[in-house]
């Protein structure tokens, strides 16, 4: 990757994000709100997160989905150690982090050495920071779906 002198600190970090964790990276290169799971997350998980990240004023597919555990891609099949979490969220630079289940949660928990409660609404090193035990599976009932929403609307609006 060539740094132009136009450059900026945030858009360096970020682009090397994205060239370093890439594989493990899907979603918006932007990355206004970061999902953090330990598993790549089903099409309905990401697209119910995505609809309530805009509806919060983030913008139209403003997620990128970062997956911790193994994944297929030959370029990712390295573990990652919590210095890499760290650096590719703090790289990612997000407004906002939604961590989508428990064992997400106990890496970021390592990875920043401070407690991520699930479920609850926490922050790290600044940032708001939304857990789940497992998102995914609570949007198989009514009453899951709204403990969910209950708990993204806890995340600061985005006024536009």
């Amino acid at each position: 990757m060539k740094k132009s002198a136009n450059s900026n600190m945030y858009e360096v970090s970020l682009t090397e994000a994205w060239d370093r964790y890439g594989a493990r990276l899907d979603g918006a290169f932007e990355c206004p709100a970061l999902v953090v799971s330990s598993t790549i997350l089903p099409d309905q998980a990401k697209n119910a997160l995505s609809s309530s990240i805009e509806a919060l004023g983030y913008g139209k597919a403003a997620c990128t989905f970062f997956v911790i555990g193994a994944i297929a891609e030959p370029a990712a099949a390295d573990s990652l150690t919590d210095a890499d979490l760290f650096s590719v969220i703090e790289g990612l630079d997000p407004l906002v982090l939604i961590i989508a289940d428990e064992e997400a949660a106990s890496a970021c928990s390592r990875a920043y050495r401070n407690d991520v409660v699930v479920p609850d609404k926490g922050r790290l090193l600044g940032r708001d920071v939304v857990g789940f035990k497992n998102f995914a599976a609570m949007l198989e009932t009514p009453q899951d779906k709204q403990r969910a929403w209950g708990l993204l609307k806890r995340l600061p609006r985005l006024e536009s």
